[in-house]
């Protein structure tokens, strides 16, 4: 028997059983299969000792952008860079051409942080930076000055830098002079803890409208300006804004109160005018959200219930409106003052009303008169025969019926319509072609002629002046002396005393301008107001005129809050009446 082993080729099979080689498609499979496993398992045991939660996305940005990145000594690109680091501390440096190299040692603490750096321009010398600016920097526990900061003298060696900012956490870092030209303190805000409760407890709680639980609420959080809101069913809604800068507790009340409305009349109580509570938007009121009524005063109501109308929408106001519009007194506007959560800082709201009805002022009660029909009243010049039965002209004279010996002659041809009589009923102006005439009723004789070419001409209600509107110039004529005035003024229109100075232009029913009888200039409505809170929100619009008793009454016609109003302004500015627009009826 032949002992001597056998020498078996490749391919060559014993029992069926084929020779395990390298060059065999199931040795190569194993292999790869083998090698697969064991990276794949280093690769989970590695990622074992590294949570998830620990690797986070950061954002690394520069001003000026464009510098080169380096991470630990590793160029990973341009800023802006996103990209994902180890939560902890890390070595940042940014170069750029131009400007001096900034190197920052960075805590990684949050996902999808945002690193800014600004970098200074190259001038030699050592720059110290912060984000952000104006932090108080110490070399070695002396005091050099505000970031950004440009050294002036010459440091050698080592020195350990401390960066101070109000609400930021105070940085140190050691740095070596003679080899980091720039030094960086990316400053952290300061965290601290925070107590907030609420009675009732049981609230939510937004801080800057991040959702935090219920109250009583105990927690960590940055320092800085926060904004807080408390929501509780039934309640009105508390908004806060502080300034968090160290370890604090604060505690909001969601307690109710009562308000009380009335209404009065020079002091004494006028019953039974209707408040409406609505809510204002610019200079209008929000439409979209009907008012609220109360009642008629007196009345007592909640001052929750106001207070959540007023904050239930997306936007808060920063007051409430109060329109009230009275049976026989017209109607007012007044405001009820809030603080930034809603919170109203008043008890009592006492509305006033004129001591004169709109039949006083008109002829005829407004609550029967809608604002169209107002506002398309013609404005006529003041003062005209035909509203005065006294005088009359007859044959070229003007006549006075109570002395009818004395008459002044005019001239042919006068249409009565340009002839006006002063308030007091001393003087009387004509218009006849080309010239203005004054005349001292008293006297019979003329006190001054006035060159003019289809003017418009009026009275002051003080019958001091005679107003002439003509070519592009007001002029102001003296009624005692016949002196003279002129200002340019390019309106032209119907001239309308309002007070004693103040004379409207009107223009086919339009208010043009308001002019100022003493300046001679232009002028505002709220020159004439007398503090009420509405008048810096109304917008005139026309003027009418109606005789009562035989005397001119002046309305000015306009909007508050962008709803249809009219106004008497003679003693002084009062609500005769307000109109919804699209209605133009009674508020409501």
């Amino acid at each position: 028997m032949n002992d001597r082993p056998t020498l078996i080729s490749d391919g060559e099979k014993i029992r069926g059983i084929q020779r395990f080689s390298s060059r065999n498609p199931k040795f190569r499979y194993f292999t790869i299969t083998l090698a697969s496993v064991i990276i794949v398992g280093i690769f989970i045991l590695v990622a074992l000792n590294i949570p998830k939660s620990d690797i986070l996305k950061i954002k690394i940005a520069s001003e000026p952008k464009g510098a080169e990145v380096i991470l630990d000594g590793i160029s990973k690109g341009t800023t802006p860079l996103i990209t994902r680091l180890k939560k902890g501390d890390v070595e940042i440096e940014l170069l750029l051409a131009g400007y001096a190299p900034l190197k920052s040692v960075a805590t990684i603490s949050e996902n999808n942080q945002t690193i800014n750096y600004k970098l200074a321009k190259s001038t030699g010398g050592t720059t110290i930076l912060s984000y952000p600016d104006q932090a108080r920097i110490y070399i070695d526990n002396e005091f050099l000055g505000l970031t950004p900061l440009q050294l002036k003298e010459e440091f050698n060696g080592k020195h350990v830098i401390k960066a101070v900012l109000p609400g930021f956490a105070t940085k140190e870092q050691e740095v070596d002079f003679d080899t980091d030209p720039s030094v960086y303190f990316d400053l952290q805000k300061k965290r601290v803890n925070l107590k907030i409760g609420s009675e009732p407890q049981g609230a939510e709680l937004y801080i800057d409208e991040e959702y935090y639980g219920k109250t009583p609420w105990e927690g960590q959080i940055e320092t800085g300006t926060k904004k807080i809101r408390l929501a509780m069913e039934g309640h009105r809604m508390i908004k806060r804004e502080v300034v968090i800068t160290d370890d604090s507790q604060i505690n909001y009340s969601f307690e109710s109160k009562d308000i009380s409305f009335d209404s009065q009349v020079d002091n004494d109580s006028a019953p039974g005018a209707k408040i409406y509570i609505c809510i204002p938007n610019g200079e209008t009121i929000n439409k979209a959200v009907p008012p609220l009524f109360l009642g008629s005063t007196p009345l007592v109501a909640s001052a929750n219930t106001i207070g959540i109308y007023l904050t239930g929408n997306e936007k808060m106001p920063p007051y409430g409106l109060v329109f009230s519009n009275h049976p026989t007194y017209g109607a007012t506007v007044s405001s009820l003052p809030m603080d930034e959560s809603g919170s109203i800082l008043t008890n009592d709201v006492i509305l006033t009303f004129p001591g004169y009805s709109s039949m006083d002022i008109i002829g005829q009660d407004l609550s029967s008169i809608s604002y169209p029909s107002l506002i398309n009243e013609k404005t006529r010049r003041p003062g005209t025969l035909d509203m005065n039965p006294r005088y009359i002209v007859v044959g070229g004279f003007f006549v006075d019926r109570d002395n009818p010996s004395k008459k002044i002659n005019i001239g042919q041809n006068i249409d009565k319509s340009d002839i006006i009589v002063s308030w007091n009923e001393k003087y009387m102006a004509c218009y006849q072609p080309g010239q203005v005439k004054l005349f001292d009723l008293k006297q019979g004789s003329i006190i001054k002629t006035v060159q003019a070419k289809s003017p418009e001409f009026s009275f002051t209600q003080d019958s001091m002046y005679l107003m002439v509107l003509s070519g592009g110039l007001m002029n102001r004529i003296s009624c005692t002396t016949g002196q003279i005035e002129s200002s340019a003024c390019q309106s032209f229109g119907v001239l309308v005393p309002i007070t004693d100075n103040i004379l409207a232009v009107s223009n086919s029913g339009k208010l043009s301008l308001l002019w100022d009888i003493t300046s001679m200039k232009i002028t505002k409505f709220s020159s004439i107001g007398n503090g009420s809170f509405w008048e810096k929100y109304f917008e005139p619009r026309s003027i009418i005129q109606r005789s009562v008793s035989g005397n001119d009454k002046v309305v000015v016609l306009g909007e508050v809050f962008g709803l249809n109003c009219a106004i008497a302004v003679n003693p002084k500015p009062s609500l005769l009446n307000i109109w919804m627009p699209e209605e133009n009826t009674r508020l409501p």
